[in-house]
């Protein structure tokens, strides 16, 4: 087996309450990460909106989307425009984890 040498990039940011802000700025980072050389990109847990999880909200259930939602596939069409591979984690038709 040979191994070959290949680069991550990691993106932790801040996120506000606007979905489609969070959206537009992780791919901005994406899309420098990629012209820096990175072939995987990881963004953090809930990328495209504040962390709410340190307790249960009801309220912020409404940040659920469908599998074909507009973050997946925004994130779908980045990853195929750049050549990154798209992974995720499908439970019960929930994609609990993002990485391009």
């Amino acid at each position: 087996m040979t191994s070959r040498p290949f680069t991550i990039a990691v993106i932790q940011d801040h996120a506000v309450p606007d979905l489609g802000a969070n959206v537009a700025r992780a791919e901005q980072m994406i899309r420098k990460a990629a012209a820096q050389g990175a072939q995987i990109v990881c963004l953090k847990e809930l990328f495209n909106a504040p962390y709410f999880c340190k307790k249960q909200q009801i309220e912020r259930f409404d940040l659920a989307e469908s599998v074909t939602g507009k973050t997946i596939t925004t994130m779908q069409s980045l990853a195929e425009e750049l050549s990154f591979q798209f992974l995720n984690d499908r439970r019960q038709g929930c994609i609990e984890t993002l990485q391009l």
